[in-house]
């Protein structure tokens, strides 16, 4: 229903382009993933219909712009006959929704997936509400399991604390190194908190 400027698709284009230019230049491989919204993968268990008014904006640059995007909604939706892929009173993914966008990012880097660990749920569980669940009053819980294993990178820098002390998280920065890790190379994610290694979203 929401009608782009003109220019919308030349701009997302050019913009994507010299991405993908600036880091061939460096010798750099470059994958942008799109994390599907939640409502894409469960529209299906929305009250109202759903049916988009017309292609959605994702759509739009996948099919008419050509834009090199990794987008896995398809492969979230088919997960979830055997697991939920997001939390329930939260947008986020749960671990084995976060470990289907690393394995397409891998894949699409041309790097193993055999490299990600096995994600098994740990035997303890807790209950809270999510990012959704806690805008409601009392709050919308759910038992939230973390995961069984603790990373095995260590935190060598993170500023995270002092962002989020003049309320926000737009200039987060963290790194993580693993001494013995089984590819040598760095990986740099740009993102939002869907890229944002939080213990609460794994």
């Amino acid at each position: 229903e929401v009608q782009m400027t003109s220019s919308w698709m030349q701009e997302w284009q050019a913009l994507v382009g010299q991405r993908t230019e600036a880091a061939r230049c460096a010798g750099r491989r470059l994958v942008c993933l799109v994390v599907p919204e939640k409502i894409a993968v469960y529209a299906d268990g929305f009250p109202q219909d759903l049916t988009p008014h017309g292609p959605r904006p994702v759509s739009r640059l996948l099919n008419e712009a050509g834009l090199p995007l990794v987008y896995p909604q398809e492969a979230l939706r088919d997960l979830r006959k055997d697991t939920e892929t997001y939390l329930r009173t939260d947008s986020h993914l749960t671990t084995r929704g976060n470990l289907l966008l690393a394995e397409a990012t891998l894949r699409e880097l041309g790097v193993s997936t055999a490299l990600l660990p096995e994600v098994e749920d740990a035997p303890s569980h807790y209950v809270a509400a999510g990012d959704l669940g806690s805008h409601f009053d009392p709050p919308v819980l759910e038992v939230m399991r973390p995961m069984a294993a603790v990373s095995q990178a260590s935190i060598v820098f993170d500023n995270w604390r002092e962002i989020s002390a003049i309320g926000g998280h737009i200039g987060t920065m963290r790194v993580f190194r693993r001494d013995d890790a089984p590819d040598e190379r760095t990986a740099v994610v740009f993102g939002d908190s869907y890229g944002f290694g939080d213990d609460a979203y794994q």
